[in-house]
């Protein structure tokens, strides 16, 4: 069992006291408030049997877990009697003995406030060694804070109680009655309505004035409102209004409408109260409540208003100075730069006489790999720069082992090196530094002053910990981020640099076989001496011309993406309409191109026109025989993306080689039918996803071929 409370833990411990905390500040009923607490120490801790209970008055239960529920009160007696016995050890600041049960074991967890017993929670577990220190201390701090909170709303309560009296003085006076048609006609009044409002019987009796004329515009909704929850459940319930009276003041009123017991659904029965009184009669109340509370909690206030501004000035602080060391921290990519900089955080923290020194593991001792401050002493100088013994040097070891922070406030001089040493040093802090999940060292903190390491004081260190491990993640990221685009520079340099060979050294040897095979041809007469000569010069012709035009397109395609990232804006359908009347100019079967609509896309205009290009080329290219071919290209928006179509009637595609099209250098056809050489679709299917899109098809047989393509849509 530790002291220490693991950092997931402590955390969901922290964000379980807030979150109920929070809704006990909201929260006026003490019943209520004993249950919210209730549940949040059973969320926080999975408690299998859990009981609140309130002493105010009579013992009752407020809420119950398990086996509690209805618990007899002779055993409610006797746990409030274990209670009372326990509150003097809460006020002394111990923490609370636990009671052995069945299987498991139970803890009490008084709730008092000034001194006096207000309840208290009874917590069961299965585990008998479940309520460890750091459980126990969230208890604490729950049962502290939630009694003050009780404590406080039972002292409301009591003002309030005293008000209701006050306004019950109010109420036992004539109370203005009004029966009210649904069209707000005024069937019967008493006479303290008709003074409240400064008007006369026959003015009613004539219809003057009515509910609605009384009622300014902007209160016609509630009173609809009202009205409805009147006729349905019985009573409005009271709401404040404005209403006019004869002489054309507006009086502020609580009105309370209810359905007439013996008339009709058209008429309600509404109960007035002029607030003019008791508004005036509140601020008062006001005013004596805070002059009440401020003598009572005056003291109290003053030292937790001094304590909360020291803290919420040390945090405001700290905040700060953790915004400037992370921006620090971003900026740099030495790792032993970096620790240096949160060591001299640390200590501009620390404002104390003080020496930050970052180790990490040597073989068989510790290493100092930075340090910031004086060590104190020419002995310990010598033997921290001659490395710690690995293991013997507890105050390193621990927190190494461990994973979690070591805090010494009484630093134990004999643990690690001879006192003659490190008799100086009055306070330790030795916390592992994590760098992707794995510990690189420990920073070790040494105060020559005597110093009690606050919660505060944990919560900064550790979030400095936490900041330099991902900055030293961010660090050798970017370095090996810098590498990798090293090498991806070199990689498209030489590319281009094999792109230029392709483009005239590996073309050249191309050219002089054909020139001089045409020159064999014509110069040797070989076309009328041998035919059969001239048909093999043919051939080596025919042959470079292939090779000359798949070393081209083998280039073409090894050149998209070598590019910087489009980000232009660039209408796709308008670059397909630009193809459509290119295969117009080379009468190419533009007419049975059809382009329909406009989708902005972010992309590379020449890229995204090769594209369409071999799309297109494609389509005519393998037509049905038996019918004139047709294509269509559309487009639409769908979110962040556009899906671009182009749909023909030609051959179709067996569904077996649906992907290997999209390869290169392969072909479905040969070459007596159909020129090519098999790379148009590889390069569609590149452009594509260079653009952060892809490509699908669709097809059947001797019905036609669907290519979809998706792209990112442009900004709107």
């Amino acid at each position: 069992m530790t002291d220490r409370a693991a950092p997931e833990e402590q955390q969901s411990l922290n964000e379980a006291l807030y979150d109920t905390i929070a809704a006990l500040i909201t929260e006026t009923c003490p019943t209520t408030m004993l249950r919210l607490m209730l549940d949040g120490a059973q969320r926080a801790l999975n408690i299998h049997h859990g009981l609140a209970f309130l002493h105010g008055g009579h013992l009752h239960a407020a809420a119950s877990h398990g086996h509690f529920h209805h618990l007899p009160l002779t055993a409610l007696r006797d746990l409030h009697h274990e209670a009372q016995a326990l509150t003097p050890v809460v006020s002394a600041g111990h923490l609370w003995p636990t009671t052995p049960v069945s299987g498991g074991a139970r803890l009490m967890v008084p709730l008092s406030a000034d001194g006096a017993l207000l309840g208290a929670l009874v917590l069961e577990r299965d585990d008998p060694a479940f309520f460890t220190p750091p459980r126990q201390r969230f208890l604490h701090e729950l049962a502290r804070q939630g009694g003050q909170a009780i404590g406080r709303a039972q002292r409301l309560i009591a003002l309030q109680d005293s008000e209701r009296r006050a306004r019950r003085l109010v109420q036992n006076s004539p109370v203005p009655i009004a029966t009210i048609h649904r069209d707000g006609v005024l069937t019967e009044v008493n006479e303290a309505y008709l003074n409240l409002l400064s008007i006369t019987r026959g003015e009613v009796a004539r219809g003057d004035v009515n509910w609605i004329t009384q009622t300014p515009p902007e209160y016609h909704a509630p009173d609809e409102a009202a009205w409805h929850q009147a006729v349905e459940q019985g009573s409005s319930g009271p709401y404040e209004k404005i209403m006019l009276s004869g002489t054309g003041e507006c009086i502020p009123l609580e009105v309370t409408l209810t359905r007439a017991a013996d008339g009709p659904q058209q008429h309600v029965v509404g109960y007035l109260r002029d607030l003019r009184p008791q508004r005036a009669q509140e601020a008062g109340w006001r005013r004596h409540t805070v002059e009440l509370q401020r003598d009572l909690d005056r003291q109290a206030q003053a030292a937790e208003l001094e304590a909360s501004t020291a803290e919420l000035m040390a945090r405001a602080n700290v905040l700060e100075g953790m915004l400037t060391l992370s921006r620090d921290l971003t900026g740099d990519t030495r790792p032993y730069q970096l620790i240096e900089r949160a060591q001299q955080f640390t200590l501009d923290l620390l404002r104390t006489d003080a020496f930050v020194v970052y180790f990490e593991p040597d073989g068989s001792v510790w290493r100092p790999r930075a340090q910031l401050g004086d060590l104190g002493t020419p002995e310990l100088t010598r033997a921290v720069q001659a490395g710690l013994p690995l293991k013997d040097t507890v105050n390193l070891w621990i927190p190494w082992q461990s994973g979690h922070p070591y805090y010494q406030d009484a630093y134990d001089h004999a643990a690690d090196t001879p006192t003659k040493q490190t008799g100086h040093i009055r306070t330790t802090a030795t916390l592992p530094l994590n760098v992707r999940g794995e510990r690189r060292g420990i920073f070790a903190i040494g105060l020559k002053m005597p110093r009690a390491w606050t919660r505060l004081d944990r919560v900064i260190l550790e979030a400095v910990m936490h900041h330099l491990g991902l900055a030293l993640e961010r660090a050798e990221q970017t370095q090996t981020l810098r590498y990798r685009t090293h090498a991806l520079e070199r990689s498209n340099r030489e590319l281009e640099q094999f792109a230029f060979i392709a483009s005239h050294d590996l073309q050249e040897p191309l050219r002089t076989v054909a020139s001089f095979s045409d020159l064999l041809v014509r110069r040797a007469g070989l076309a009328s001496a041998d035919p059969k000569a001239a048909q093999y010069a043919q051939v080596i012709t025919e042959g470079t011309a292939r090779m000359r035009t798949l070393i081209q397109d083998l280039l073409t395609f090894s050149r998209i993406g070598v590019q910087s990232s489009p980000q232009d804006a660039t209408d796709l359908l308008e670059i397909a309409r630009d193809v459509q009347r290119h295969f117009q100019q080379t009468t190419r079967g533009a007419s049975a191109i059809a382009v329909e609509g406009e989708a902005m896309v972010r992309g590379d205009r020449a890229q995204l026109k090769q594209l369409f290009e071999h799309l297109l080329d494609n389509a005519l290219k393998f037509r049905a025989p038996d019918r004139e071919p047709h294509v269509t290209v559309t487009a639409h928006r769908d979110g962040a993306w556009v899906q671009c179509r182009v749909t023909d009637n030609g051959l179709g595609i067996e569904a077996q080689y649906l992907e290997r099209i999209f390869m290169p250098f392969q072909r479905l056809q040969g070459r007596e039918g159909y020129a090519g050489n098999g790379i148009g679709l590889s390069i569609v299917r590149k452009v594509a996803e260079w653009h952060g899109g892809d490509v699908q098809v669709e097809s059947s047989v001797g019905v036609g071929t669907t290519f979809t393509v998706t792209l990112p849509a442009a900004p709107r």
